[in-house]
């Protein structure tokens, strides 16, 4: 992975609503991370968290996305800094469409050493009945909130706080789903 990429002050609030300026990616960069990846889907708050299976069969989106499957031409990749075995990222892949699912941020992580993928997380991402948001607190702190329901349908709501271990595996530190409320939607269709 390149090291001379722009870095992301931290703490970092509501990342996904935040317009990050228009940081070019060279698509050498870009060839590297989507290789990184591969056909593997991106992980959800249910690869750390049974809980979270709740609010996933609530709205049943992006479960098997692939970032193989997102647009190429419009990504950002952010350096957050790093462990003592890992380099911690956030990539932003953004459809250009002003509607849901325009955008869809990832972190990661990579071995020093090698550069080899350690652990990911789609950490923030809207549907249509889903938004999922995140803080950033340091290169090894975050937490992720997300809120389901449209129109008149609630959904239950999640939010969780992780932490990224020393070789950059993530790991749930707290969690909690709340049930269907009306505070827990995204609003009028």
């Amino acid at each position: 992975m390149p090291t001379a990429l722009v870095s992301l002050r931290l703490p970092l609030d509501e990342g996904l609503a935040l317009a990050h300026d228009q940081v070019p990616t060279s698509p050498a960069v870009v060839d590297c991370v989507f290789s990184l990846f591969g056909d593997r889907p991106l992980k959800s708050p249910a690869a750390f968290d049974r809980a979270y299976g709740r609010v996933f069969a609530y709205h049943e989106e992006d479960g098997t996305l692939a970032l193989s499957a997102l647009p190429r031409d419009r990504v950002q990749l952010f350096r957050l800094g790093a462990t003592d075995d890992a380099n911690v990222w956030l990539l932003r892949v953004d459809s250009g469409f002003e509607m849901d699912g325009v955008r869809h941020d990832v972190l990661f992580s990579t071995d020093r050493a090698g550069g080899a993928l350690v652990d990911q997380l789609l950490v923030g991402a809207m549907g249509m009945l889903y938004r999922r948001d995140y803080d950033i607190d340091a290169v090894d702190a975050f937490a992720i909130r997300e809120d389901t329901g449209r129109g008149e349908e609630a959904g239950p709501g999640y939010r969780a706080r992780y932490r990224v271990e020393a070789d950059g595996r993530y790991a749930l530190v707290s969690s909690d789903v709340a049930k269907a409320s009306p505070g827990n939607m995204l609003g009028p269709e």
